[in-house]
């Protein structure tokens, strides 16, 4: 026994060596220096360029130092670090050291040593042969003095901003020679807080010995507050070329720093806002036309157009509110489902609208009101149209039988009314002996009602235990069917034909299911209007909406509007997918 348990000691304190030098020899093994020269330096009279690349963890820290070369101090200079890959600890440090010239003849370069996370690692010696003069070696350090790098970050446009309005975020680059980029530090690209309208615009240009770079971005306001983005850094390090045109690095780094530039974007103001202000803000004015006859039956919808002019920087931002709710509509029309979706023209857009009158005391359609935010004056403005004359007539439609009254009877003397009465002389009389006579019993509930429902207990047991392994069995083959996730929809919805009815049922069910994975929504049987207005469920719903009014009401070719709710849809379905694993 007592052998066993020292074996069993002994076995424990070699597994935990063995994995020690495993783990050592694991770390171990991330760590590797390697040099090498630049053979387009390995010219008699020229000075040696070369490179020490390090490989490495980013928590392991490389003691630039440390670096030795055949027992004496060389000066290495960091160039750059790269990740391999971001979700990998693993990094690439690049320095670089200068040797002095040689004369034509081949030489071996020994090993360079340099210390890594307390760690002493050597490279591997380099033979390599230094040719004949070829020209002037490098340009002159002079040179590297002229060089200047310095970045500019600004808004161009407005600094105060409403929801909904635009302006653009301006990185510009002044710079003045050679010089390779290391680092940039550019948080107004993402652009957090706002939305980004489009992809960055570049610019590049000259202006005597200056050379220009300019990166903007534009972008929109959504939620009221302040932003501040910065500061902005650059660094890199100037380089020069060789007669070849193959660039040498120097030491010289240049970097520059840009200050932070503030947004501010402000609420609409609550006073004086009107009930049907939907977020709209420019100068408009406002044309209604009526498309139908203006005379109607009851019954018959009515088409009007209304169309909204002016200036804008978002005509996103434009959009009609619920007619039904404005006054002298409720009660008297009735609002078509689909929302009216806006068609965009030069400077104005128009909206179609449908409504079925719901009385014929009506004699006109109500002034339509539409109102705006004026951001030069601050004030909210309302745009009222003119009422629109209408002659409703009762419908020509066969009244149903429950309002159709038979005409009275009157019965002007007692003849009349007794020849009616004998009209019903030769009906055989009521047979009121054949009838079961009542008694008191009769006002009294039975406890059973008669024997025969005693038989009902057993059966209704039965069908009770037969439901009860039905639900069970039910529960085990729904357990067996897998559900399909929204990637798996995807695909079917790819593979669907173009404008088929699969083909936007599946778009349908691929947004609702990714809805719910996101857990933006609680079901995944949800209708499109059913989903929130705001988020990007409000944008779900609102592609939703305009495919099924656009698919119903015939506006525009099929094949249009297959392919913009396709590209719509990949849209969101890739703003899902982020929205999901964070």
């Amino acid at each position: 026994m007592v052998a066993f348990l020292f074996y069993r000691l002994e076995l424990k304190w070699i597994l935990g060596f063995l994995g020690f030098i495993l783990i050592q020899s694991s770390v171990l093994a991330n760590i590797s220096v390697s040099a090498f020269l630049d053979p387009a330096t390995l010219h008699q009279g020229w000075p040696l360029k070369g490179t020490l690349e390090v490989t490495h963890n980013s928590d392991q820290k490389v003691e630039e130092s440390s670096a030795l070369l055949n027992d004496r101090f060389l000066k290495i200079d960091l160039l750059r670090s790269v990740k391999i890959s971001p979700d990998s600890p693993l990094t690439v440090s690049i320095y670089q050291f200068t040797l002095p010239p040689q004369n034509q003849g081949t030489y071996t370069l020994s090993s360079l040593s340099l210390k890594v996370d307390g760690k002493t690692f050597k490279t591997l010696p380099i033979t390599y042969e230094i040719q004949a003069p070829l020209a002037s070696p490098l340009v002159s350090s002079d040179e590297n003095l002229k060089s200047t790098l310095q970045l500019q970050a600004y808004s161009e446009g407005l600094k105060e901003l409403y929801p909904g309005q635009e302006t653009k975020l301006v990185y510009r680059y002044i710079y003045k020679g050679n010089i390779a980029l290391l680092k940039e530090v550019l948080p107004m690209l993402e652009a957090e807080g706002l939305q980004k309208v489009g992809r960055p615009d570049i610019r590049t240009w000259t202006e005597k010995d200056l050379s220009f770079f300019e990166i903007s971005q534009q972008v929109q306001a959504i939620k009221p507050g302040e932003y501040a983005w910065g500061p902005s850094r650059i660094e890199g390090v100037v380089y020069v070329e060789d007669a070849r045109g193959n660039k040498q690095f120097t030491a010289t780094h240049l970097s520059s720093q840009a200050p932070i530039v503030k947004l501010i974007v402000k609420p609409f103001p609550l006073e004086d806002q009107p009930a049907s202000f939907n977020g709209a803000f420019g100068e408009f004015t406002m044309d209604i036309n009526l498309l139908s006859a203006a005379t109607l039956n009851e019954g018959d919808p009515v088409f009007v157009r209304v169309s909204i002019k002016g200036k804008t920087s978002n005509w996103d931002s434009v959009s009609l509110p619920e007619i039904c709710c404005q006054p002298g509509f409720s009660g008297l029309f009735k609002e078509n489902d689909l929302p009216a979706v806006g068609r965009k023209e030069d400077h104005s857009k128009n909206f179609e609208i449908k409504l079925y009158p719901l009385s014929t005391d009506i004699k006109s359609l109500p002034s339509i009101q539409f109102s705006y935010f004026d951001p030069k004056s601050e004030k909210y403005k309302i745009l009222h149209s003119p009422p629109i004359a209408l002659t409703i007539s009762p419908s020509q439609h066969i009244l149903p039988t429950d309002r159709v009254s038979s005409p009275p009877i009157n019965f002007q003397s007692q003849e009349t009314l007794a020849e009616w009465i004998k009209s019903y002389q030769p009906l055989p009389p009521l047979a009121f002996y054949a009838m079961r006579s009542l008694g008191l019993a009769d006002l009294k509930n039975k406890i059973l009602g008669s024997w025969w429902v005693i038989g009902l207990i057993p059966l209704s047991l039965g069908v009770v235990g037969l439901q009860y392994k039905l639900q069970i069995s039910w529960k085990i083959q729904g357990r067996k069917v897998k559900k399909k996730t929204s990637l798996c929809i995807y695909k079917e919805m790819l593979k669907a034909p173009q404008n088929s009815p699969l083909f936007f049922e599946l778009l349908h069910r691929l947004l609702i299911q990714q809805l719910f994975e996101c857990g933006l929504i609680n079901h995944q049987e949800a209708l499109g209007v059913d989903l929130p207005l705001e988020g990007v469920a409000g944008e779900v719903r609102a592609l939703l909406l305009s495919i099924d009014f656009q698919r119903y009401s015939g506006a525009g070719s099929d094949e249009k509007l297959y392919f913009q709710a396709l590209e719509e849809c990949q849209r969101l379905y890739k703003k899902l997918q982020e929205i999901k694993y964070g």
